[in-house]
């Protein structure tokens, strides 16, 4: 009988545990129920989530989009192999998450800079000039957040 009553309560336990979410400060939290948006969690605590059927994305409003070894290949030119990270303010929470939960943001970003790298010829400010580029891409109105820096880690030819 005691047994019955240690696998209730570690069920229980292991159901809070999958059912709680923690929102730290200068972050906010994307609850998706079914795949949508269901509820945007602005202020910092502990929220509940119905496993299984709902689930939170946490981000930070100061973040970063990283490029960790991406192969770049512009059409008429040999392949680049980039590291970056774009740091970001988040203007937009849910136009944010519709950007980045699908990697929408990365796979335009990629095209962009392959574009780039196609129309310039190699230099040793490539690295420079595809930052300002990015800077002045970034900047349109259509983004959700504010770029507030580039960091081109590593730049070579494949």
């Amino acid at each position: 009988m005691d047994t019955i009553y240690i696998f209730i309560v570690l069920g229980l336990f292991i159901i809070l545990t999958v059912s709680l979410r923690i929102v730290p400060r200068d972050s906010f939290g994307v609850l998706e129920q079914f795949e949508k948006i269901h509820r945007v969690y602005t202020e910092p605590g502990i929220h509940f989530v119905l496993p299984f059927v709902q689930k939170m994305y946490v981000y930070s409003y100061l973040t970063t989009v990283d490029f960790n070894s991406v192969l770049i290949a512009p059409a008429h030119k040999t392949g680049f192999y980039l590291t970056m990270t774009i740091s970001v303010k988040i203007n937009d929470i849910k136009k944010y998450h519709t950007l980045i939960k699908p990697m929408v943001l990365h796979d335009e970003l990629l095209i962009v800079m392959a574009k780039f790298l196609d129309d310039t010829p190699y230099s040793v400010t490539l690295s420079n000039d595809l930052s300002q580029y990015l800077s002045k891409y970034l900047s349109s109105p259509d983004y959700p957040f504010t770029t507030t820096h580039i960091q081109i880690i590593d730049l070579k030819i494949a």
